[in-house]
């Protein structure tokens, strides 16, 4: 059966479009002129598909001495060493930087962006001797309901000690005072009227009593003359919040801030800390911190080249998303999971089968594969097999046991055992590309991969790479 599914693997994808070939294209490698060739020795050329160069990964792994092999099964280049078999068969979501987050990671983390920036926060500013002890503690340490959720499972119970032994120290090393010093305390009188507010101005400028005047004026049930306002950054409206940071304690603005609720009159005073919860504080600092973070590009991974094979028939991904979406109820635009996707589709398909197999159904010839005919047979069959299980040896579920379902994954390329995410200039999505055997990948992404840098001479139509 795996010759089978190999070679429909092989099938399905040359069955896409075959990008044009651009023999114009030429290659140097440190000044050197550059011609890449396959596995048999014959000359592959370079092509250009949605302004992305694309290059042969045989050909960029041997010219920097490293082995290249094929994982059939698991639909895999390796340049150098190979990695661990779990990293082979999960799937990327994202590539933050040059780190990437995969799917198994999505029940742990709710922002990927904030889990990255506290990562490389971390790395720069602790060993990973202070990393890796704190890990080993929260791992031996883990509370009832984490230990439940992720026990067993040791790559998600190495991402999340991962993450909170960063959360902890970096936590651990905030400096109190610094975090206060992101709050202020501030008093205001508030009008709907920009002459009234004028007016309060000149007032405070000619002496009056600021307090006094909030006694008059203010409209604001919030604030008296014996309150204040103490908060950081994004807890008030943004032009209030905006004035207030501005001051020095005990200025006033000089002019009236209008907001949606009426113009303001802002005094800055002095810090009430007793206002200000430590850990909270802390907690907003931190987080201050990890927005100054520069992640590098963001590159999200689509899952538009995957598909199923099912007792030998193949299913396109948004055929199997189709299939979810009238089977759930839901938009398909809803469905991220596409293994609990494809665990609905073997339902279908066993329904169908069996159907089928019983005489209920005589559409074996019926020709191209419709997804919503499909699941709309199934939705129909599937009142009708219940209650002849009652009476009759019908048994779906020794059918779906029995059929030969797997999806196949996406190509893959690893470059010592690190897997290669590419993106175009706009960060979106590249999938390495399998054209008549040879496995081609974005120019930047493998030639990063490989430690070295790319350049574009459009005058000579040259990829200029450099080691």
């Amino acid at each position: 059966m795996k010759r089978i599914v190999c070679s429909l693997l092989a099938g399905c994808m040359l069955l896409g479009a075959i990008p044009a070939m651009a023999a114009d294209i030429n290659i140097t490698i440190d000044g050197e002129e550059f011609i890449p060739k396959n596995a048999l020795g014959e000359v592959v050329e370079p092509f250009i598909e949605n302004g992305s160069t694309f290059l042969p990964v045989r050909a960029m792994g041997e010219a920097v001495g490293k082995e290249v092999s094929f994982d059939s099964e698991n639909n895999a280049v390796y340049i150098g060493e190979v990695p661990a078999p779990t990293d082979v068969t999960r799937e990327p979501v994202v590539l933050i930087g040059d780190r990437v987050f995969y799917e198994d990671e999505q029940t742990l983390f709710s922002n990927f962006a904030l889990v990255a920036s506290v990562l490389k926060l971390a790395e720069e500013r602790f060993t990973r001797e202070d990393i890796d002890l704190r890990k080993g503690e929260i791992k031996a340490n883990l509370d009832w309901n984490t230990a439940w959720l992720i026990s067993g499972d040791e790559i998600k119970l190495d991402s999340y000690a991962e993450y909170m032994a960063c959360v902890n120290l970096l936590l651990e090393s905030v400096d109190i005072e610094e975090a206060y010093a992101d709050f202020v305390s501030a008093k205001h009188i508030m009008v709907t009227d920009a002459a009234v507010a004028e007016e309060i101005v000149a007032k405070i400028e000619s002496g009056a009593d600021f307090d006094t005047l909030i006694e008059e004026y203010n409209t604001d049930p919030g604030q008296t003359k014996d309150s204040v306002y103490t908060f950081t950054f994004g807890e008030m409206v943004a032009e209030f919040e905006e004035a207030a940071y501005k001051l020095s304690e005990n200025e006033f603005t000089k002019e009236p801030v209008k907001t949606q609720f009426g113009y303001h009159i802002i005094k800055r005073v002095p810090l009430v800390k007793d206002d200000v919860d430590e850990a909270y504080a802390i907690e907003m600092h931190l987080a201050r911190e990890c927005e100054k973070v520069d992640l590098g590009k963001i590159v999200r991974v689509t899952r538009e080249g995957d598909y199923a094979i099912i007792d030998g028939r193949v299913y396109t991904v948004d055929e199997i998303k189709t299939i979810e979406s009238i089977v759930a109820g839901i938009s398909k635009d809803e469905i991220t999971n596409l293994n609990e996707a494809f665990n609905d589709v073997v339902v279908v398909t066993a329904f169908n089968k069996l159907a089928r197999n019983i005489g209920l159904l005589e559409d074996e010839n019926r020709g191209e594969f419709d997804a919503e005919y499909e699941a709309g047979v199934f939705m129909m069959l599937a009142e009708t097999f219940m209650s002849m299980r009652a009476t009759e040896d019908v048994d779906v579920m020794k059918v779906y046991e029995s059929m030969e379902k797997r999806i196949l994954p996406s190509l893959k390329v690893f470059v010592d055992g690190k897997l290669i995410v590419p993106g175009d200039v706009n960060n979106n999505y590249v999938a390495p590309k399998n054209v008549n055997g040879t496995v081609y990948v974005p120019v930047r992404a493998i030639v990063e991969a490989l430690g070295m840098s790319a350049d574009w001479d459009n005058d000579t139509r040259t990829v200029v790479i450099t080691k």
